[in-house]
């Protein structure tokens, strides 16, 4: 689990990659598509805040490890941006609380 912080608006979608292409090439359709599927949880759950079982198949868990890495940091670098956004817009309105001539 990537330990950052939860931002308080949801996120309805992720990143992937065409270099993953290279990490299915191997892998039968099925195989390709319970990967997908678990990739998809997985990048739920971050924005969940939950934990979740890896992929029973060896091999998909396998694979999944290379693809992990890059699914985290893309959620880190959101939370970040999240989090940001928060305290510019936080300074917005505590400049305009302390100076009401701004508006």
């Amino acid at each position: 689990m990537v330990d950052a912080p939860k931002p308080k608006n949801a996120r309805i979608s992720m990143l992937c990659y065409f270099d993953w292409l290279n990490s299915f090439e191997l892998m039968s359709d099925e195989q390709i598509g319970k990967l997908t599927k678990y990739i998809l949880i997985y990048g739920k759950s971050l924005y969940d805040g939950i934990e979740i079982a890896p992929p029973s198949d060896p091999n998909i868990n396998f694979v999944f490890q290379f693809l992990k890495g890059q699914i985290d940091r893309d959620y880190l670098k959101w939370a970040k941006k999240c989090e940001q956004n928060s305290e510019n817009a936080r300074k917005r309105t505590q400049s305009i609380d302390t100076n009401p001539n701004n508006s």
